[in-house]
């Protein structure tokens, strides 16, 4: 699922950064924008649903945090995650029962995870070129 994020990026020292991430609202951004955002994660449930017929998307009702990103010798980068994040609730009974099992949060954060940290690797390489 993409949910529309705004992250701050912080130095704290050569290569090592803390990025504090939250949910952006409706009310955050020009109307424009949230048009764009609302159509790119139209497009993200519509692919989620045409191969998962039990609506496996359920809404965020918030999510802030932040990533800690640093070099690591074994693979590269290292990144942190600490979030904070609340589904919506009475989207639908499976969903409200899934939202709850372990399994299907460690998935549903194991891929998130995943898109974050190639994300931060990507900054990070961008990050090296321009110095």
């Amino acid at each position: 699922m993409s949910v529309p994020l705004r992250t701050y990026k912080i130095q704290i020292g050569p290569n090592r950064y803390v990025c504090a991430i939250e949910l952006i609202t409706e009310s955050m951004v020009p109307k424009e924008k949230w048009s764009v955002y609302q159509e790119i994660i139209q497009f993200e449930q519509e692919q989620a649903t045409e191969r998962w017929s039990f609506l496996s998307i359920v809404p965020m009702d918030y999510v802030y945090g932040f990533y800690l990103m640093e070099p690591e010798a074994e693979f590269g980068t290292r990144v942190t995650m600490i979030t904070q994040m609340k589904f919506a609730s009475n989207v639908n009974l499976l969903a409200d029962i899934g939202s709850e099992l372990p399994f299907v949060l460690r998935q549903g954060m194991q891929a998130g995870f995943v898109g974050s940290v190639l994300a931060c690797q990507r900054y990070l390489e961008m990050s090296a070129e321009n110095e």
